[in-house]
């Protein structure tokens, strides 16, 4: 019996680079519009891009600023992100396709393609199964999917061609379980 989770967290850190970097900040996105589908071991997601929010700047030492940025700062990066980086009015989703294979019982790899921006890839990531949660990061480069890192100040100021994605979500039970 497929499980369906609606809710959770998945935050987005981008980091800064260039000459102008230090005008720059490090960014935590939050993409809360999404849906994944867990069908024995097979796992079918899909997020809606055009729905990442910018939840502030990352401080040298972690840590999240809410306030180092200001509406039209976020306004601006959120309208970057859709227009330029995730071209969210051509591709207002992103789908993964994978599958769980049971490590331990705490832990859990998932192996298949993500798709972003009409390009798949394969990903490939360690999920850690604790407290009724599933938990992990992975870091995507950009790149491989043909987004190329954007750039502002003539190439300047522009970021890393890498993000890191986090991902907290209620645990539905170990795959392949009845009912789960």
């Amino acid at each position: 019996m497929a499980q369906t989770i609606r809710a959770g967290t998945l935050t987005v850190l981008t980091f800064k680079d260039g000459l102008l970097s230090r005008l720059g900040h490090d960014l935590q996105l939050s993409l809360r519009e999404f849906e994944l589908t867990i069908d024995q071991r097979q796992v079918d997601a899909r997020f809606n891009t055009s729905a990442i929010v910018v939840d502030g700047a990352v401080r040298a030492g972690g840590g999240l600023d809410r306030y180092a940025l200001t509406g039209r700062d976020e306004a601006e990066i959120r309208e970057a992100i859709q227009s330029k980086v995730l071209l969210t009015e051509s591709f207002p989703e992103a789908h993964l396709n994978a599958t769980l294979t049971v490590k331990s019982e705490h832990e859990v790899s998932l192996r298949g393609m993500l798709e972003l921006v009409g390009q798949a890839r394969e990903i490939e990531l360690s999920i850690e199964r604790r407290d009724g949660h599933l938990r992990g990061s992975v870091v995507l480069v950009p790149s491989r999917w043909g987004i190329a890192p954007y750039k502002a100040l003539l190439g300047a100021l522009r970021l890393h061609d890498r993000v890191e994605v986090r991902f907290d979500l209620p645990d539905p039970g170990p795959p392949g379980a009845s009912g789960g």
